[in-house]
């Protein structure tokens, strides 16, 4: 197609590659977990699939890459409809408990507004990938938005807990936003025209 800009799919690729794909793959080489139970899969599951997404979407194959990132939503809902009951405990969410001292810290009951972010994010993404042309653009600049939010929010959030965030806080989240933005970019450059659209 003419008006295709490939170079924004290759971008949208290296940056969810960036986020979560390099990460799982260390994880996986060097066996960083102790044991791989649910939650373990499940958190590799979300950081890895992004990436996979991003590089059918470079083969020209958006239509798996969207498939990928709906199971992505999925894995978002799965993790984070739970931590959005703990947020809305009468306390908020209790962050640490120490059994010698009885001491406990609380995050704010507002924060639950993370866990919503993160999936308006995903759903965001993922959707975006389903379209074309300006719809996909304003869906996928949504996620970036919705991501960057969360980012902020998060770093508030850890004041109450450690009070240390560190550069993955910032890192996943802005390859992540970055990742969307080319890819709505390059969906945008698609318009309505299905011929590169295969997959």
């Amino acid at each position: 197609m003419e008006n295709e800009k490939h170079g924004y799919a290759v971008a949208a690729f290296v940056f969810l590659l960036l986020y979560g794909g390099i990460f799982s793959l260390l994880v996986l080489l060097f066996g960083w977990y102790d044991s791989f139970g649910m939650g373990e899969v499940l958190a590799l599951g979300y950081l890895l699939l992004p990436a996979v997404s991003g590089l059918f979407l470079m083969l020209r194959k958006p239509r798996i890459a969207a498939v990928l990132m709906t199971l992505v939503l999925v894995l978002t809902l799965v993790q984070e409809i739970p931590e959005i009951l703990r947020y809305l405990e009468p306390n908020g969410y209790l962050a640490t408990f120490d059994e010698a001292t009885g001491y406990t810290e609380y995050i704010p009951r507002q924060f639950a507004v993370l866990p919503i972010l993160s999936i308006l994010a995903a759903l965001s993404f993922a959707g975006a990938l389903y379209l074309r042309g300006r719809p996909a653009l304003v869906l996928a600049v949504l996620a970036a938005v919705a991501e960057l939010v969360y980012m902020v929010l998060q770093i508030m959030s850890m004041a109450y807990v450690t009070g240390h965030p560190t550069p993955l806080n910032v890192m996943f989240s802005f390859n992540y936003a970055m990742g969307a933005i080319f890819a709505g970019l390059y969906l945008f450059s698609l318009g309505g025209n299905n011929k590169t659209t295969g997959g």
